[in-house]
């Protein structure tokens, strides 16, 4: 009965307390499950089982890489490869997402350095979440990764969701001129789906606004998608930023971004996720065959 309303007692708390929680075997079931997840969570950093893959990021006009998206990755002996929509979440929920944060944007630093001295001049883009905004020493942080890994700030990009603008406008926008004073850009992440986030987008120095994958859904499947499209590329540039469009898987996107004068593009199309090591091999291999280097 005790071990009952213990589970009981976690899954209030889950909740944000303050309620009542019956016990049931389907519940418990639940709750083992997640306590599974947090102790294996909790001991995945010391054993190294994190790793980044990297999505690369094209020009869309001259159709050159011109930067990658760090991806975070956890392959579990317990469970296997857990997606980040899975774990994410639940690491934000536990605090551990400072510390695996500021793993990702250092070894995010490291590589684009590393790519730098072997010729190839690309931006890296890392995503940062609401825990690590809000920290009073995330300047700091930042300043620190981009001087351990000899990084010029120019070839960092910060990613935010555009969710979290919609809520914390004014954290988000001071954080995102002090960046810009430093020389790091900071994109607006899944621009176009979920809340609107149109009045948050003066509040701060955003470099870029990354085009939710759903605005390529129904493209090109006539013009009034078209001018959409091309009505969002206008709004970024009106405002100084520049366009990259997200989950482009098709050839017929890529020609409708070129139509509208998207700025860039990431996804399946030009290139799959891939570690830092096979894309420099990928990009030295693209490079012979045309006699130049990216």
């Amino acid at each position: 009965m005790l071990r009952y309303a213990d589970i009981s007692m976690y899954a209030a708390k889950e909740q944000g307390g303050h309620r009542l929680c019956l016990y049931s075997e389907s519940g418990d079931s639940a709750i083992h499950n997640r306590l599974l997840l947090h102790n294996a969570l909790a001991k995945a950093f010391d054993r190294g089982e994190f790793s980044l893959d990297y999505q690369p990021i094209f020009d869309v006009r001259r159709g050159v890489w011109v930067g990658a998206e760090a991806l975070l990755r956890w392959h579990s002996p317990e469970f296997g490869f857990v997606p980040p929509a899975v774990f994410v979440p639940f690491a934000e929920q536990w605090g551990m997402m400072q510390q695996i944060g500021a793993w990702v944007l250092q070894t995010a630093c490291e590589t684009a350095a590393r790519w730098q001295r072997q010729n190839l001049r690309l931006r890296v883009s890392v995503n940062v979440s609401l825990s690590q905004m809000a920290d009073p020493r995330f300047l700091d942080g930042v300043a620190d990764a981009l001087r351990r890994a000899q990084l010029p700030p120019d070839h960092l990009q910060l990613e935010v969701h555009a969710s979290l603008l919609a809520q914390y406008a004014d954290l988000i926008g001071d954080l995102a001129q002090d960046l810009d004073r430093m020389g790091v850009s900071v994109a607006i992440d899944d621009f176009g789906h979920g809340e609107a986030v149109l009045a948050a987008l003066s509040a701060g120095s955003y470099d870029a606004i990354k085009l939710h994958p759903s605005l390529l859904s129904m493209a090109p499947e006539g013009e009034r998608q078209e001018r959409l499209m091309a009505g969002v590329v206008r709004l970024a540039h009106d405002l100084g930023m520049r366009a990259i469009a997200e989950g482009v898987e098709r050839r017929e996107q890529e020609m409708l971004l070129a139509r509208t004068g998207c700025d860039e593009m990431q996804g399946f199309w030009k290139a799959r996720p891939a570690s830092a090591e096979d894309l420099a091999d990928w990009s030295k291999r693209i490079a012979a065959e045309e006699g130049d280097t990216v």
